[in-house]
């Protein structure tokens, strides 16, 4: 697919570290980082924001995570058949931008739903992608052992 070599930068593996020591005084500048973080960035960047304050099991970074999620071009990268999947395909066969968008949005995703399983702005995400081609809210559900709460909020 396209990736070689590193797949994070050496800021991202220290964000991440910040936030597996679990220590409340690196939390304002975790979410610092997450308010100022370009639109136009790497995936890599939103994962190591989102597990940072996912390890830290921060609940107050949930409204930080939606504004991320909900900035232009992050969400709407479910794929509900295959002829919707092939108006977005190109060429080239290591283009990852696709496969990349649609990581950002379940990153962000995932990341607040385990914050907070009754999210609405995370459940919607995840409703759009329950019928997703590539079978990824199954896969998110299985991750999380969250089946029931993600099911029950989202049959409300």
């Amino acid at each position: 697919m396209g990736q070689f070599g590193a797949s994070m930068s050496v800021l991202d593996a220290k964000i991440i570290a910040l936030g597996r020591c679990k220590r409340t005084e690196y939390l304002p500048c975790i979410l610092n980082k997450a308010r100022t973080l370009p639109e136009k960035t790497e995936f890599s960047h939103y994962r190591a924001l989102a597990e940072a304050l996912v390890a830290m099991n921060c609940a107050q970074a949930v409204p930080v995570l939606e504004e991320l999620l909900n900035r232009p071009g992050v969400r709407g990268h479910a794929i509900q058949s295959i002829q919707a999947r092939l108006t977005t395909a190109t060429a080239d066969a290591n283009e990852t931008s696709f496969r990349n968008e649609a990581l950002i949005e379940l990153c962000l995703t995932s990341a607040i739903i385990q914050l907070d399983p009754t999210s609405a702005t995370a459940l919607k995400v995840l409703q759009e992608y329950r019928n997703d081609v590539r079978g990824t809210v199954r896969a998110l559900r299985q991750q999380f052992n969250a089946t029931q709460v993600v099911d029950r909020e989202m049959h409300r």
